[in-house]
């Protein structure tokens, strides 16, 4: 369990640093750093930048491909049942290791290209998809209640062992 959690982490704390460089770096949030010799202006609201729009496509088709990798999972799992009685909890506890990664890089992977456009563009709305996307991984931090309740779920023993 505590290798995700470090796991986790360190995930989340990329994506922290990196917003603290992109703020800084970004001439809106930061009226001294100067652009081609002249003060950056504000991006209009009203339009819909090419940024946000990229951001908000490649955010759906992640979460898509993410859906896809719990549903693969998910047979993968039902295929190991039906070839044997049990799934012993190491290898549950591996899955929930490794579904728990996929998700997490899939959301640092949106974060990380909202902030370069961020970067790119000055549109604010792309430091809030970011910050909203290090909401999600801090949803998704493996605890170990979560970790007991879907090993159970998927196998129905508890893995820290007595009842559940």
């Amino acid at each position: 369990m505590k290798t995700c959690q470090i796991i986790a982490a360190a995930l989340m704390m990329g994506v922290l640093v990196f917003a603290g460089v992109a703020y800084t770096m970004n001439p809106i949030s930061n009226p001294e750093v100067e652009q081609h010799g002249e003060q950056a202006e504000q991006p209009d609201m009203d339009e819909i930048s090419f940024g946000l729009l990229v951001v908000s496509v490649m955010g759906l088709g992640v979460l898509t491909a993410r859906r896809f990798v719990m549903f693969t999972q998910n047979r993968a799992l039902n295929q190991m049942y039906a070839e044997s009685e049990s799934v012993d909890t190491e290898t549950l506890m591996g899955l929930f290791q490794t579904r728990l990664i996929v998700s997490m890089a899939m959301l640092e992977g949106i974060a990380f290209f909202a902030l370069v456009m961020f970067i790119v563009e000055g549109d604010v709305r792309l430091f809030g998809i970011a910050t909203l996307m290090l909401v999600w991984m801090g949803a998704n931090f493996p605890t170990n209640h979560k970790l007991q309740m879907w090993v159970t779920e998927n196998s129905g023993k508890n893995p820290f062992g007595g009842k559940d």
